[in-house]
């Protein structure tokens, strides 16, 4: 991904703004990078979780976040969410996986 960034220089043709936006590229593009794929698998796992309790705890229409029919939607849409989540680590473990 190719970012440009802004010379706010006297003399944009001089060696040192070209420079330093180099040295500035260079950070932004360092800084700007995909999170580890274990955390990604760890959102996604906590995700499938927080469904399955959402939908089968029961603790969130006891305490009225959800209401009885809500939380019924979400335990079958759980059904459908899970082994997406599921298949979603898998495949992100399978395409880190080194040859």
């Amino acid at each position: 991904m190719e970012l440009s960034l802004v010379t706010l220089a006297p003399f944009p043709g001089s060696r040192t703004t070209r420079s330093k936006c180099r040295r500035r590229r260079a950070l932004v593009s360092n800084a700007i990078k995909s999170p580890p794929p274990l955390v990604v698998q760890l959102s996604v796992g906590v995700f499938a979780l927080g469904f399955l309790d959402a939908g089968y705890s029961g603790d969130w229409s006891r305490i009225g976040v959800l209401s009885k029919g809500s939380e019924a939607v979400i335990r079958d849409a759980a059904f459908a969410v899970v082994p997406l989540c599921l298949a979603i680590i898998l495949w992100i473990g399978k395409t880190n996986e080194k040859p």
